[in-house]
């Protein structure tokens, strides 16, 4: 093998997690988080995020530290994205995931970003595990080709691709803190109502449903946008604009899901009850949601930050043995607070830069995304020259360099 070139098992130690048995309680609900193929999107965790305790790592898990790697190597939709994490606080992991562990931070951060680069060769050489699963082969990932240049250049890949990763991290910093200003004055505002209606007062509420999965015709990469909760499960977005799947206009035709305007407010009523986001554009969803089409004179922003407090409590409303489902009608007749025409004025010219400026960041975090995924083939291939990249010299730039401040 060329000088530039090592296996990945030359740089990294591998190893597996596990999971400890459902049986013993105590082994859950502790305060580690617990990775699993279901908490892992292509290079974040989402909010499927289970905890176990210190008892539950001893029974059967492993820990992860930070400056690690976690990679899925095997589960259902592999085929469709290889999720890759970087590990920035201690967590365990099950056994369909594998730990990198580099000694050094700065090589351990390259390995992290050259395997981003190659997620869609790692996808061409999975093993079918079953029907849209697929698993990593151990010998292949150990003996997995890794361009390695001087330790240098190494370095100024990891600033370049560093800086756009801390610009995503501060505009994700900063649609939290936006957030928490929006929750902030809902909150003050129905301390001041003292009339309660319910849901139904607020908007209508709308289901959804699926066309026939037997009918391939009904389903599209590119036609009207339709979501299930599982989209929702993927992304910490507050807006979305597609799901995984578009249906076609005959799918559309073949059930009674309906198309409901931008700035309706989805809320996942089943599988599971609780997610809540805004519509960017026109969209549908399956029959996982009931979902609400806010009157004119409430405003979308109201109606958003009270499914999102009140998430829980609608849950506590609902029925099933095998899985939580709130109905159309209970979802309807849930007591709500009923601002008055002003309150939900005010209210509306508050919140309505609060949503465009969250709105506007999550495209430029879209954007950015973009971005990096076609800056790494070039960078990990030498195609950009990268000798013009300063590397930091102090301390302080050392450590904004590795990611320790900002993350």
């Amino acid at each position: 093998m060329d000088s530039n070139w090592i296996y990945l098992s030359d740089i990294a130690s591998i190893s597996s997690g596990g999971t400890p048995s459902k049986n013993h309680p105590e082994y859950w609900n502790g305060d580690i988080p617990w990775v699993s193929a279901k908490s892992m999107d292509a290079d974040s965790l989402n909010s499927s995020m289970l905890y176990i305790t210190n008892e539950g790592v001893s029974a059967g898990s492993c820990m992860a530290k930070p400056g690690d790697i976690l990679l899925l190597v095997r589960g259902s939709g592999l085929f469709k994205r290889i999720p890759i994490i970087w590990v920035d606080k201690a967590m365990a992991f099950n056994q369909d995931i594998k730990r990198l562990s580099v000694p050094d931070h700065d090589d351990a951060r390259y390995l992290y970003f050259w395997l981003q680069s190659q997620r869609s060769v790692i996808s061409q050489n999975l093993e079918m595990t079953g029907i849209g699963a697929g698993k990593i082969d151990m010998n292949y990932l150990s003996e997995m080709p890794v361009w390695w240049p001087d330790k240098t250049v190494r370095k100024r890949i990891v600033v370049c691709l560093d800086s756009m990763q801390k610009l995503r991290t501060c505009l994700t910093q900063t649609n939290g803190h936006l957030l928490e200003l929006l929750m902030t004055e809902y909150r003050n505002v129905i301390n001041s109502i003292d009339t309660y209606g319910c849901i139904e007062d607020l908007g209508t509420v709308v289901g959804g449903a699926t066309p026939s999965k037997k009918r391939e015709e009904f389903f599209t990469t590119s036609g009207i946008s339709w979501v299930t909760p599982k989209d929702l499960s993927n992304t910490t977005n507050i807006f979305i604009e597609h799901g995984a799947t578009d249906i076609t206009d005959a799918g559309h035709q073949s059930c009674s899901t309906k198309l409901m305007p931008a700035g309706s407010v989805l809320f996942s009523s089943r599988a599971p009850v609780g997610y809540v986001a805004i519509a960017a554009k026109e969209v549908c969803t399956n029959q996982g949601f009931k979902s609400v089409v806010p009157s004119d004179n409430i405003g979308t922003a109201f109606v958003f930050c009270f499914l999102r407090d009140n998430a829980k409590e609608i849950e506590k409303a609902g029925s099933g043995t095998t899985f939580v489902e709130v109905s159309g009608r209970a979802m309807r007749h849930f007591a709500a607070p009923i601002p008055s025409a002003e309150q939900a004025r005010s209210f509306s010219s508050y919140a309505g830069p609060l949503l465009d400026a969250i709105k506007n960041n999550e495209n430029e975090i879209a954007a950015l995304a973009q971005l990096r995924d076609a800056l790494l083939l070039k960078l990990m291939s030498g195609e950009i020259d990268v000798s013009k990249i300063e590397l930091p010299t102090t301390p302080e730039q050392i450590v904004q360099t590795n990611g320790r401040l900002s993350e």
